[in-house]
Order: C-alpha cells, then structure tokens, then sequence
C-alpha cells in the first residue's frame, strides 16, 4: 500500500515538473517575441504574445491545484 502512495506522489511530481517545463519553454518564447515585437514595432507579434498568456494562466493554475492536490492528507 505504502509503495503505491510513494508511486502516485512521484508520478503527480514528474507531472508537475513537465508542466513547470513546458510552463517556462512557453514563458521564454513570449520573452523573446516580446522584445522581438517591441524591437520591430511589430503589433502583430505583440498581439500573438498576448494571445498565449491564456495558456501560461491555465498551465500555472493546473500546476498549483496539482500542488495542493498532493499537499492534501490521504
């Protein structure tokens, strides 16, 4: 029984490090098109920018009830 609640931990941490990852490579991408678009006064760029922080936004709030999730008593 032990060994199963270890095993489901660490899978729900191995998630929510792939989805810190994919958070950040998201996060990093907007960086460098935003100082792109800011560079080249590019509003088109800046409006793609914008349109992908929805997903960074669903990302983190996946992440932090995960947190919880797994801070929870069994």
């Amino acid at each position: 029984m032990a060994d199963h609640i270890v095993s489901a931990f660490t899978d729900e941490l191995d998630k929510i490090a792939a989805d810190l990852m994919r958070m950040g490579g998201i996060v990093e991408t907007m960086i460098l098109d935003s100082c792109q678009a800011v560079d080249r006064n590019d509003h088109d760029l800046a409006k793609d920018v914008i349109s992908r922080d929805p997903s960074v936004d669903r990302l983190e709030e996946e992440v932090e009830l995960s947190l919880i999730h797994i801070s929870e008593p069994t």
